[in-house]
């Protein structure tokens, strides 16, 4: 076991010693700040998809360009084997995945973004017009077409037509909200 780590190069020089960064969480990633630092070192992951929970692994890590997402344990297995015998893929994301996740969540990126957020809600007389602001600003509603994209890639077994549905739910901040509360209501019955 390796004690806590607060220095900056040191978890670099552990991340970049990987030959992958095996990811299995039950609940998945609300956002998967360990997945960025993973990539930002270059180093392949290996994740678990998880999509009807916190699902930023997904995102963060794409199917092929950060690594590999897998859809279940068998496909776990399958992905590590792959990284193990793939070079071309490792070397990919060892010389992209720096750029693809800096490009995508830096810091100046993501404040950009919350700021033409911001400035469009300030600035918005009612919900159609900051919604035609969000569009021109690029930050409109989640892109279905891209929900079904990403849910469809990883390896291991394609997700049933509930599973699609529920997915593509939760990408509705109106249905997720819900969702949210649901859960945390059955949460507090159980106790």
């Amino acid at each position: 076991m390796v004690d806590a780590v607060d220095d900056d190069a040191r978890l670099s020089g552990f991340y970049s010693a990987m030959d992958a960064f095996l990811h299995l969480a039950e609940i998945g990633e609300s956002f998967g700040m360990v997945l960025c630092e993973a990539l930002l070192c270059g180093t392949p992951i290996i994740t678990l998809s998880t999509p009807l929970r916190d699902n930023s692994q997904l995102e963060v890590v794409g199917h092929e360009r950060g690594g590999l997402v897998a859809r279940d344990l068998e496909g776990v297995v399958d992905a590590m084997v792959r990284v193990q015998e793939d070079q071309a893929l490792r070397l990919r994301v060892r010389n992209e995945a720096p750029t693809w996740v800096a490009s995508r969540f830096a810091v100046d990126v993501v404040a950009s973004s919350a700021i033409h957020i911001y400035e469009a809600l300030m600035a918005a007389a009612d919900k159609a017009d900051l919604q035609r602001r969000l569009n021109a600003a690029g930050e409109g509603p989640p892109d279905l077409a891209w929900l079904n994209a990403i849910q469809l890639d990883g390896l291991g077994a394609a997700p049933t037509a509930f599973q699609k549905v529920l997915f593509r739910l939760l990408h509705m901040p109106q249905f997720y909200s819900a969702y949210q509360l649901i859960k945390t209501g059955l949460a507090g019955v159980r106790r």
